[in-house]
């Protein structure tokens, strides 16, 4: 449900969380007035705030924690897209050390990982899903060419460290980047931040003020407050997906300097 939230434009996902929701909120609380009464509404004040207190302290606490997590997930995307990038130039630029035949194999191999992840998973990720099989399998490809330079003799220890080295990176960012676009938050965190949040909101039905648009006031700015910080997880949890996902442009890069090298 949130990867396709996430998918929506980002300004009619901000109308639907951050502007209906509290709209939403603030009708709900003139219907009850009117139906309820001021009176039988007002002798909530005293103990209903200590409680509400206390619940606006750990929704707090939880939606903080959430945030804070998806944050951290969404810039080892970033981190991971940057590495994979620059572990694959570095595979690129190394097999020009090699011998001829060894330095097309690799370059092949590299080329064909690379056209996968920029044709196939690049898309998928942008759905908010992956397809780890093909991928494993062209970059296990990828390794027995890397794997077969340590039997040349020819190949200074160095060279052969950074190729091993570079290959390790590869295989090390790509998890990273899949781990992170099948999205950082559980479901049950997932819902408790929403139902967390609609409850928090709906708690405010129980007090009343005798300046009931003061009060719609009041319930309508927390609505926003609350929803900006679900709205904000949601359209990162999934990192590559929507309008303000990490963008995956280094792996175009990667290939067109394959594509202009003069080897």
């Amino acid at each position: 449900m949130h990867a396709g939230l996430a998918d929506l434009p980002v300004i009619l996902a901000a109308m639907l969380m951050i502007l209906l929701i509290p709209a939403l909120a603030i009708a709900g609380l003139f219907l009850l007035r009117r139906h309820i009464g001021f009176e039988a509404l007002v002798v909530n004040n005293e103990v209903a705030g200590f409680k509400y207190a206390t619940m606006g302290v750990a929704y707090a606490v939880l939606a903080t924690f959430v945030l804070v997590s998806v944050w951290e997930k969404y810039e080892e995307a970033e981190a991971a897209v940057a590495a994979e990038a620059t572990a694959m130039v570095k595979l690129f630029r190394l097999a020009e050390t090699l011998p001829a035949l060894d330095e097309s194999r690799l370059q092949g191999a590299l080329g064909d990982y690379l056209n996968h992840v920029i044709a196939v998973e690049s898309p998928q990720m942008r759905e908010g899903r992956t397809s780890h099989e093909e991928g494993a399998r062209l970059l296990d490809a990828l390794g027995q060419p890397v794997f077969a330079v340590a039997s040349v003799e020819a190949v200074p220890p160095p060279v052969l460290d950074n190729l091993l080295a570079a290959y390790a990176d590869v295989i090390d960012a790509r998890r990273a980047r899949i781990d992170a676009a099948d999205g950082s938050l559980p479901d049950i965190l997932w819902w408790l931040v929403v139902l967390g949040g609609l409850i928090t909101i709906g708690f405010t039905f129980f007090f009343a003020s005798p300046n009931i648009l003061a009060q719609a006031a009041m319930t309508g700015l927390l609505g926003i407050i609350i929803m900006s910080l679900v709205f904000t997880t949601v359209m990162m949890n999934h990192p590559f997906v929507g309008d303000i996902a990490v963008g995956l442009g280094a792996y175009e890069e990667v290939r067109q300097l394959m594509a202009a090298d003069p080897h």
